[in-house]
């Protein structure tokens, strides 16, 4: 799972690139704060950017699971490493799924990056 933001052109967006190498994105506002959420509940991954979902598929991962490693702010791809050229703040990792309920909830009490993970 990718997590990416760029500024192309003045068109500036969020996207997930997940197994098998599918890509949604949706557009953000740069130089402000932007809540991503990313959710896998074992059958379908969701993506949310500032409490809104933007993409949803069914998703199959335990075959692969155990061989990956997590890392964040950083990717590998062949033989080249990818650092995160930005600021990461609020990182919260869960045990289960959110629901979009619990998302949007998280979106609305941390609206412009204060008080997320309280």
């Amino acid at each position: 799972l990718m997590v990416g933001v760029k500024d192309d052109g003045g068109i500036s967006n969020i996207s997930v690139t997940y197994y098998p190498w599918a890509t949604a994105s949706t557009t953000i506002t740069l130089a402000v704060w932007n809540q991503v959420t990313i959710t896998y509940d074992g059958t379908t991954i969701r993506g949310y950017s500032n409490g809104a979902e933007f993409f949803s598929d069914v998703l199959d991962l335990s075959a692969y699971a155990a061989a990956w490693s997590n890392h964040i702010g950083h990717h590998r791809d062949l033989n080249t490493d990818y650092s995160f050229d930005g600021l990461i703040d609020e990182i919260a990792i869960y045990n289960q799924a959110l629901t979009p309920t619990e998302v949007e909830t998280l979106y609305n009490r941390s609206a412009g990056g204060s008080a997320y993970c309280q």
